[in-house]
C-alpha cells in the first residue's frame, strides 16, 4: 500500500509540472522585501515577465528592479534541458548559467559567488509566485561533527549562519 501512495504522490506531482514554464508565461508584479532590516533599508519594486521566444524550449525571462534612484533590468533566458527530470537552466547572457531545478512546482537553484552562496526559489500557486533568496557567506563556516569528537561514525558538518534573506510576492497583471 505504501509504494502505490508513494507512486500516487509521485505522478500527481509530476503531472501539476507538465505545464512548466507555459502556465507561468505573463506579467508579475510585487515588492521586493531584505532582512534583515536596517534603517538604510528600501523596498524594492519587482516585475518578472515570462515570455515565449522563437526557439522552442527557450523562453525570456526579464527581471525588472526599480527603486526611486533607478531601474535595473536582469535578461535572462530559461532553457528546458530535461522537462520529464526537472532540469533547467538559465541563461544571464553574460557566460554566467545556472542550472535550475523544478520540484513541485518549484523552480531552484544554488550557486555561489565571490564567497557568497546563495539559494535561488520559485514558489508557483495558481494566484501568485513566491520568490526568495537567502543567502550565506563561506567564511562564516563552522565544523561540527567528526571534527569536534574525532570519531569516524559521526560525519564532519559544515554549516552557514543565512546572512540575509530577500523576498516577494509577485501577482499577475490583468492581460
Amino acid at each position: 500500500m505504501k509504494i502505490i501512495t508513494i507512486l500516487l504522490v509521485f505522478c500527481t506531482s509530476l503531472g501539476a509540472q507538465i505545464d512548466f514554464p507555459n502556465k507561468w508565461l505573463g506579467t508579475w508584479t510585487g515588492t521586493l522585501n531584505v532582512f534583515p532590516v536596517k534603517p538604510s533599508s528600501q523596498t524594492v519594486d519587482v516585475t518578472l515577465e515570462i515570455k515565449s521566444t522563437d526557439v522552442e524550449g527557450t523562453y525570456s525571462w526579464l527581471t525588472q528592479y526599480k527603486t526611486p534612484e533607478r531601474t535595473l533590468n536582469k535578461e535572462y533566458l530559461l532553457r528546458v534541458k530535461d522537462a520529464s527530470r526537472g532540469l533547467f537552466e538559465i541563461d544571464e547572457q553574460d557566460g554566467i548559467v545556472l542550472s535550475a531545478t523544478l520540484f513541485d512546482n518549484e523552480l531552484w537553484s544554488f550557486f555561489s559567488v565571490q564567497g557568497s552562496m546563495l539559494v535561488s526559489v520559485y514558489r508557483f500557486f495558481p494566484e501568485y509566485i513566491e520568490f526568495e533568496i537567502p543567502s550565506a557567506l563561506q567564511a562564516d563556516e563552522t565544523q561540527t561533527g567528526k571534527v569536534l569528537h574525532n570519531n569516524d561514525s559521526i560525519p564532519a558538518v559544515a554549516s552557514y549562519p543565512v546572512r540575509s534573506l530577500q523576498k516577494t510576492t509577485l501577482r499577475r497583471l490583468k492581460q
